[in-house]
């Protein structure tokens, strides 16, 4: 990761970690960093 400024963090636009990645079915990543209340909104709309 190289720390805050690595080629990771930069690529998925992470800004603190811990970070948590909601990623869907594909492998592809579809949020960063969600808050509870959104991440239960999208596991609602995935199901």
């Amino acid at each position: 990761m190289k720390g805050p400024n690595g080629e990771d963090m930069q690529r998925f636009g992470i800004k603190v970690i811990p970070a948590n990645l909601l990623v869907d079915e594909t492998g592809k990543i579809v949020a960063v960093d969600i808050s509870y209340l959104k991440l239960k909104r999208k596991l609602q709309q995935a199901l």
